[in-house]
């Protein structure tokens, strides 16, 4: 239960601070007002906040996106370090220089769909556009949870349609010939490993024969390389392959 407490200012006025207690029982303000009206009204907005668990600081909302981003989401935001590089180009090059000076809470869906339309206009590719609103959307979403903000402006805005391609299948004739021109047996190797698992690249080229196991016919993904910009590197510029763990089975 909150409650009023009167003080007394050096000029002599009485002002009324508004206290509360939180969740774990600490005494809380909700601020300091001229009048006892205004303060009662202060203490019980902030225990209905409380009870719908709006517990944050509402000044929070009021930091610069540009802020946000690269204090708080970026540098927290768990992703592997190719993904990382890709998120900072894309946002230092597509959203912070619209965004970056709005407010959180000044950010919504019309200022959201005015930023993709300016994008269209200027010759983004649809699948280029729908990525960098992903980027977005991914921020916002982290803000809404953390109760930066309390509407989510990326929700319902929609991106050009991205047209389909037609994903081109290696035959099995083509596959011979380019398999018969292979110089060497662990080239050979190599391929038949891919073709038959469909690794990717850091995956393969990082697999040991302790990996194999052949009692079970089972290969084990447990490393994986990837090449980033140095200052992205997750060990600063230290050797380091990402580590994954998953299983793949052999025919008979």
């Amino acid at each position: 239960m909150g409650y009023v407490k009167p003080r007394i200012g050096k000029d002599g006025k009485t002002r009324y601070t508004a206290c509360y207690l939180d969740l774990q029982g600490r005494l809380r303000s909700a601020g300091t007002y001229s009048s006892k009206k205004e303060a009662n009204a202060k203490w019980h907005a902030a225990e209905v906040r409380q009870s719908e668990g709006r517990l944050t600081d509402p000044r929070r909302g009021r930091q610069r996106f540009a802020q946000y981003v690269t204090e708080i989401w970026l540098p927290n935001h768990v992703i592997e370090a190719t993904t990382r590089e890709g998120y900072t180009y894309q946002l230092q090059k597509h959203v912070l220089p619209w965004f970056g000076q709005m407010r959180m809470i000044e950010i919504g869906p019309s200022q959201v769909r005015e930023w993709v339309t300016h994008l269209q206009a200027n010759g983004m590719k649809p699948k280029t556009l729908a990525n960098v609103k992903n980027i977005l959307s991914a921020v916002f979403t982290t803000a809404f949870n953390d109760q930066v903000i309390f509407i989510h402006p990326g929700k319902g805005v929609k991106t050009p349609t991205v047209p389909t391609k037609p994903l081109k299948i290696i035959t099995p004739e083509q596959f011979d010939q380019l398999y018969d021109n292979l110089s060497t047996a662990a080239a050979r190797l190599l391929i038949e490993t891919e073709i038959e698992t469909g690794l990717r690249w850091g995956e393969l080229t990082e697999l040991r024969p302790i990996d194999f196991d052949a009692s079970t016919r089972t290969l084990t993904i447990s490393r994986a390389v990837v090449q980033v910009d140095p200052k992205f590197h997750p060990t600063a510029g230290a050797s380091w392959s990402r580590s994954t763990r998953r299983t793949k089975s052999g025919g008979a």
